[in-house]
């Protein structure tokens, strides 16, 4: 299949993963730039936690000699999924390969170090980051470097946390303690084993292999001193290795309280297929136990701050929030938040429970709000209930109030005025929208039209529906056919409900008489056109509410009534049954709201 093609496919359905890779396999395969480029650039719009395909489309720019666009491709992948170790780990690479001739080489590549473990440097799995990390300082023989950081590493949990360990060992045992401290710490514990023995020891009259850039004598002394020897060394290593083992073993501890939640998960990554109830049951509880975690901390330093200074409440949440301890046990909660919604991206209810968190729990408004964005425009276009939430959060904290303004100002009303045009079809988006129109003082009669607009939409459905049912043939029409009655009948139940919502809606507002209008005559009373829909919202006629009862009865003797009433009249029972089910489902749309 060509280009073109494909491409019109997965335009027609972009909810299709599975037409976008043979659209993605094919520009892979013919190997040209500009179509990979497009195909690309759509795809990731929809799917942006698919980091294998970063890596494609950016191996692709670079066989291309386009390396600078490599890195671009890289660096939008890592802004996209900055929880990706094997993307910060290919980008690392071809940064090394790019910047290498550069003469701010060291400077920009430990920048970009510092950005990954900056990023993704708290992931369970980020070994091979921070193992990276430690061999690009290494083989530069930039030891202290290295030191530096197995000390930030040993302080996280981590998956090879053993491993690290060893590596640590190995690194100290193998080189002189000299070459992989800084000065000032080489020099304090040398201090302190001379204070042990009582015998200064220079650090000038060494063996002659310690580097001259060293400091001067710590002891300015005129006893005799000994020089810095095998033994002196051996003593510094045991001291380097006792100081970091304290760290490793309090992380050890942390890292056996998560390690039940961490070998439970088996998909850490983006993927359209279910997940197993298993897996999500677990995310859940991981995030509930990382969220209490954080509350444990904050009390405790609470406590602590309580007893030593007399703060008022204000102060006081204050303070603890500038603890180091704090701010690294919220960091945590983040990002287990952000590893959960990679791997369960096409879940609303931990969206919804992010935002939440992040509204309620930590007050960040502009990044629930980010949140919100993520979910609703790229990652879950067609989920009603959590545009509902995020229309309520809009209508809570308005954009405008942000510091600075990231997004334009949206109301509830403005998001499911655009859900309803992707989801015309869905009686939920309507109600909801009638909710939006009413808390937004919106006029009765455009409630009124947005009702009766969907119940007509929804009953065109049915009649096409009927139709596909009635003409299919072929191999698959059992399937096709069982497919059209199904959505025929879901159709069918939600304009009930949309009925039920606009009767109530008159008997409310006093504008019929107590009999009021049948459910059945509201759903067969119009006539619905589809390029037409549009304009019979805008271009409706403005009526006072007291003449209201007058119009609508007009209107609805002028649909051809009494042939649509006969035939609905051949069946009382499914009229009766009808009746009942709109009933049930209308209370079940007004309870949710």
């Amino acid at each position: 299949m060509s280009f073109h093609k494909l491409w019109r496919k997965a335009q027609d359905n972009p909810t299709e993963f599975s037409v976008w890779i043979s659209l993605l396999d094919l520009v892979e395969k013919q190997q040209n730039i500009e179509y990979a480029r497009q195909a690309f650039d759509a795809f990731f719009k929809r799917f942006p936690y698919c980091y294998g395909y970063w890596k494609k489309f950016a191996d692709m720019e670079r066989h291309k000699g386009n390396k600078e666009k490599c890195l671009q491709v890289y660096e939008m992948g890592v802004k996209t999924i900055p929880l990706s170790v094997d993307l910060w780990t290919a980008y690392l690479d071809a940064a090394t390969e790019y910047y290498h001739t550069h003469d701010d080489y060291e400077t920009k590549m430990r920048s970009l170090y510092e950005s990954a473990v900056d990023s993704a440097g708290l992931e369970f799995r980020s070994d091979a980051l921070w193992e990276h990390y430690i061999s690009w300082e290494s083989g530069h023989n930039r030891l202290v470097n290295a030191a530096n950081i197995y000390a930030r590493l040993l302080s996280i949990p981590t998956q090879l946390y053993f491993q690290n360990w060893d590596s640590f060992n190995k690194l100290v045992e193998e080189n002189r303690p000299e070459d992989i401290l800084s000065k000032n710490e080489f020099a304090s514990m040398v201090s302190q084993i001379s204070a042990a023995t009582g015998k200064p020891i220079s650090l000038e009259q060494s063996t002659g292999d310690i580097s001259d850039e060293l400091e001067p004598p710590i002891l300015g002394s005129t006893k005799p001193v000994i020089e810095i020897t095998d033994s002196v060394r051996a003593s510094v290593r045991q001291m380097i290795i006792d100081s970091r083992e304290q760290i490793y073993r309090a992380t050890y501890m942390q890292i056996m309280r998560r390690w039940y939640f961490e070998e439970k998960i088996r998909r850490p990554y983006f993927h359209v297929k279910p997940l197993e109830e298993v897996q999500l049951n677990n995310w859940a509880e991981y995030l509930s136990f990382e969220e209490a975690e954080a509350e444990t901390v904050i009390s405790h330093i609470r406590e602590q701050i309580k007893v030593t200074n007399q703060l008022s409440d204000d102060k006081l949440e204050e303070a603890v929030l500038e603890y180091p301890e704090v701010k690294l046990a919220k960091r945590r909660v983040r990002v287990l938040y952000e590893r959960c919604l990679v791997a369960c991206a096409l879940y609303e209810h931990f969206w919804i429970r992010y935002a939440k968190y992040l509204e309620y729990t930590e007050g960040d408004i502009p990044a629930a709000r980010e949140v919100w964005r993520r979910a609703c425009i790229t990652h879950l276009p067609y989920k009603p209930t959590i545009h509902w939430h995020w229309g309520c959060f809009e209508d809570r904290y308005p954009a405008c109030l942000d510091n600075p303004q990231k997004f334009e100002v949206l109301t509830c009303l403005d998001i499911l005025t655009d859900l309803e045009k992707r989801l015309t079809d869905s009686a939920l988006v309507c109600c909801r929208r009638a909710d939006a129109l009413r808390r937004a003082g919106k006029p009765l009669f455009d409630i009124i039209a947005c009702l009766r607009n969907g119940i007509n939409r929804l009953r065109y459905l049915v009649q096409e529906q009927n139709k596909v049912a009635q003409c299919v043939s072929g191999a698959t029409a059992s399937r096709t056919v069982a497919q059209a009655i199904a959505t025929a009948a879901q159709a069918r139940a939600g304009a009930g409900v949309l009925a039920g919502r606009l009767a109530r809606l008159f008997h409310r507002n006093e504008s019929l008489a107590p009999d009021g209008i049948p459910v059945w005559m509201l759903l067969l009373s119009t006539k619905y056109e589809e390029e037409e829909d549009e304009s019979m919202i805008i271009d409706l006629p403005k009526i006072e509410e007291t003449n209201l009862k007058e119009k609508i009865v007009g209107a609805e003797s002028n649909d051809n009534l009494t042939e649509k009433s006969d035939e609905a009249s051949k069946s009382p029972g499914a009229t009766k049954v009808d009746e009942e089910n709109i009933t049930d489902e209308a209370k079940e749309i007004n309870t949710s709201n």
